[in-house]
């Protein structure tokens, strides 16, 4: 008997839609948050939760204060967010060269605002 195996990462696909449509849902962080954490997460799939809310943040005309507040929300409530947060600030940091302006500000003032919470530590193991 052999295994199919999908490739087409639909599964994926499907999760940070539901990502996606939980976060623009939501009156403000707090409901965002309890939301999203009722949605069965596997294994390893904390990390896409933290980059959809990074890439929403980036898709804001502005900066919102709301995904400050949902990161650091997240990082309180697990270590693996935090961990999944600071190795998001790494990947980031290292091709922030390649940000327009309006996605470096939200970016930039992303991560200032969860360090400046002291969500993330402010040593990171940038060097892998």
């Amino acid at each position: 008997m052999s295994i199919i195996q999908d490739d087409t990462e639909t599964d994926l696909v499907n999760l940070r839609r539901t990502i996606y449509q939980t976060i623009m849902s939501s009156l403000d962080f707090e409901e965002a948050g309890h939301k999203l954490l009722k949605i069965r997460l596997e294994q390893g799939q904390g990390m896409e939760l933290c980059v959809m809310v990074l890439e929403c943040c980036t898709e804001e005309k502005t900066y919102r204060s709301f995904y400050g507040h949902l990161a650091h929300w997240f990082c309180l409530k697990s270590r693996v967010y935090r961990e999944c947060f600071e190795n998001l600030f790494v990947q980031k940091y290292s091709m922030v060269h390649r940000f327009d302006t309006n996605k470096l500000i939200s970016v930039a003032t992303f991560f200032a605002h969860i360090l400046a919470t002291n969500s993330l530590p402010w040593i990171c193991n940038m060097f892998g």
